[in-house]
């Protein structure tokens, strides 16, 4: 059994580490050379934002909050796609997802590499909930 440091509640479950993946946007510098590359978003006319924008993607552990991984690219990548490029970090772990992450491309890759995934799916996915577990099921609280 691993042994858990006084005030670092979460950040292991079952001896495997947890982390999170998310994403967010970044307004970067305004300049034809990163408008060119990153892009941004548009209105409805199709008028460009007044900054381009970068897209980062981050494996982060839920218990320190520290940066595990990070991948970035332009407004118009994916998030899915860069969360796939940060497979190696994550071997061992049980990583949480948002619901925006879902995918099998997705899946494979990370059970590929030895993670564990906890994901959130859409309502289209899972309708209905088939069993309702109280909180202390998993956290042990």
């Amino acid at each position: 059994m691993t042994t858990r440091l006084p005030g670092t509640r979460g950040a292991l479950w079952r001896g495997m580490r947890l982390a999170a993946v998310d994403g967010f946007v970044l307004d970067g510098p305004d300049s034809e050379a990163n408008q060119a590359f990153s892009g941004g978003p548009t209105d409805a006319r199709k008028a460009e934002a007044e900054f381009p924008q970068v897209r980062v993607v981050t494996l982060t552990e839920t218990g320190a909050h520290a940066s595990i991984d990070a991948r970035i690219d332009g407004f118009n990548g994916g998030e899915r796609e860069l969360a796939v490029q940060m497979t190696g970090s994550a071997a061992g772990m049980l990583v949480i997802m948002d619901r925006s992450f879902s995918g099998v491309e997705l899946w494979k890759a990370y059970t590929g590499a030895g993670a564990h995934l906890l994901l959130r799916a859409r309502s289209t996915v899972a309708s209905r909930p088939t069993k309702m577990l109280p909180n202390t099921a998993i956290w042990g609280a």
